[in-house]
């Protein structure tokens, strides 16, 4: 394991002490928190502050700061940081055991030869460095007909199985949703696993507009736009939730020890020159912010007044960094240099196609986290529960099984840019714009005729992801150089965008001209082309909506 936040609580009639030291910490570059633990106790009040950052930062506490007046203290920091400190030492040693066998495999050395070379150079056993040499056959760590001996590895003990009792038999199935998903080619490769999110509460419209119904608001939208609670609901999202170019997820909450940052994917990434760690560290720090462009937070309601909380977002700069550096390495170059955005096409047999793999199932773990991270936290803000969630990729790829034309059993690498998956029964977010509705739809399962079950099957169970642009973000917001001025005006002004926004009562925190309803088809149209391949579900109406501001331009767009 790895040692916790340190924590320090306070209880009395004030905060004045517990404020001082989180002083004292932020003055010493310490990131700290400091919640209440419970609720009030009459006059009295219960505070905890914890020492943010992971392990790494308890560390630093430990080394820095230390216990001055404690023995007891002093003596379990320093237990627990040389456990913490051996640990880390292994784990180093087995990262570098670990690239110098997908080397020796990259250049082609026998898996014999290099497993012992790996085993003798760094002390490792013979299982590890064959499954570092294999890291694509499965989980195990034993070489093909060896028996595993009884014996002690730094933290991994070999024992003996002395018995096996069978527990019963049954039919098992891995039930695999068929979440084609999407990937794009974006910058010339498939990358930044941008998708949808959206969230069934159990929330009434009258829960958030205080007692303002559904019906009401679609007669007057404006009991919406001007409702006191709704507004304020709007400012907390807005306040909440990171919007904009490469920031930071400030919350006290942010998902920063999330699993994902210990998967094995991380050591396609090299360290030399540091790479990984400091990809790491843009990756926790954004891990849960939303960024520019169309990415969105908005609050809808359903037809049947229920309340919904619907994301879309990316994999943020861990997706485009990964995007960035398999531009060049595929190129001849190396990590971290910038290269021309050309097509590349990597073999996923092969070394670098492989790593690439990896790593781009890595970001779309990461933006799966960092979206129903974002969509929980809106919906605590509410007062709401979740009942349900629908989640898709539309910016990604994933090996799926499809008939070829021959009607053969076929396995594809689906890439999907800007669609949605919709295999039958498969459910899936779709957004219209800011001022008009989106729709929870459903892969039919039951295609009234052959002509729509074909359709189904050569659009690889596809369906649309948004209601796609009618005019480029230049053309709708005009041009303007840094100081500001007009170089060429736009062709929708901020009285179009509010007219349109007033007639729907919907409530906007950021958010630019480019985004303007006016810049998008009409959703519904857009799924009258899809025929009865889909059915829609729910339809959503926006209530609120949060981005980020004008004129954020997001480097990453995902």
């Amino acid at each position: 394991g790895t040692i916790p936040n340190l924590q320090l609580k306070q209880s009395g009639r004030h905060t004045h002490a517990i404020d001082f030291i989180a002083g004292l910490l932020r003055s010493l570059e310490f990131e700290v928190s400091v919640a209440p633990s419970g609720p009030a106790r009459g006059a009295r009040i219960v505070s905890v502050l914890q020492i943010l950052g992971g392990q790494a930062e308890q560390l630093r506490f430990m080394r820095d700061v230390g216990f001055c007046r404690s023995v007891e203290k002093r003596v379990a920091a320093a237990a627990a940081a040389s456990v913490a400190w051996q640990g880390m030492a292994y784990a180093a040693n087995r990262d570098a055991a670990k690239e110098k066998a997908r080397a020796l495999r990259g250049q082609g050395v026998p898996w014999r030869a290099a497993v012992a070379d790996v085993s003798e150079r760094f002390g490792v056993t013979p299982g590890f460095a064959y499954h570092s040499f294999y890291e694509d056959r499965g989980r195990s760590r034993r070489l093909p007909g060896h028996a595993t001996e009884p014996q002690a590895d730094r933290e991994i003990c070999w024992v003996p199985v002395s018995e096996v009792q069978p527990g019963g038999t049954s039919l098992v199935y891995d039930i695999v949703t068929g979440d084609p998903a999407h990937c794009f080619l974006a910058s010339c490769v498939v990358v930044h696993n941008c998708g949808n999110a959206a969230i069934r509460t159990d929330l009434r419209v009258e829960d958030i507009t205080r007692n303002v119904s559904l019906d009401e608001i679609v007669r007057n939208p404006h009991r919406l736009a001007q409702n006191n609670l709704a507004n304020n609901l709007a400012d907390e999202i807005a306040s909440a939730i990171s919007f904009g170019i490469g920031r930071k997820n400030n919350a006290d909450d942010a998902p920063v020890d999330h699993p994902l940052f210990r998967d094995p994917a991380w050591y396609a990434v090299p360290n030399t020159g540091g790479y990984r760690d400091t990809l790491q560290d843009k990756a926790r720090r954004q891990l849960g912010t939303v960024g520019s462009g169309n990415h969105y937070v908005d609050v809808f309601a359903d037809e049947n007044g229920s309340v919904w909380v619907g994301v879309h977002f990316g994999s943020r700069g861990l997706g485009h960094t990964i995007a960035s550096a398999f531009l060049s390495l595929s190129q001849g170059g190396m990590w971290g240099e910038r290269a021309a955005e050309k097509e590349v096409l990597l073999d996923i047999n092969q070394p670098l196609g492989h790593d690439y793999w990896q790593l781009m199932q890595l970001a779309g773990e990461y933006a799966y986290a960092g979206r129903e991270w974002v969509a929980r936290k809106v919906v605590a803000l509410l007062g709401g529960k979740e009942l349900e969630l629908v989640h898709n990729h539309h910016n990604y790829a994933w090996k799926e099984a499809h008939v070829s034309n021959e009607g053969e059993p076929t396995e594809y690498v689906v890439i999907r840019k800007g669609a949605t998956p919709a295999f039958p029964g498969q459910k899936g977010f779709v957004g219209g714009s800011m001022g008009d509705d989106a729709v929870i739809l459903e892969g039919n399962a039951a295609p009234p005729d052959e002509e729509t079950a074909l359709a189904q099957r050569e659009s690889l169970f596809s369906t649309v992801h948004g209601a796609g642009r009618v005019m480029s973000r230049t053309a709708a917001a005009g041009k303007r150089n840094r100081r500001g001025k007009v170089l060429s005006p736009g062709r929708i002004s901020q009285e179009m965008l509010q007219q349109w926004l007033g007639k729907r009562g919907v409530i906007l925190r950021g958010g630019g001209l480019d985004e303007a309803p006016q810049a998008y088809r009409r959703l519904p149209r857009v799924l009258e082309a899809q025929g009865e391949t889909i059915q829609v579900r729910h339809t959503l109406r926006p209530l609120i909506v949060a981005m980020a501001g004008a004129g954020e331009m997001d480097p990453y767009k995902d």
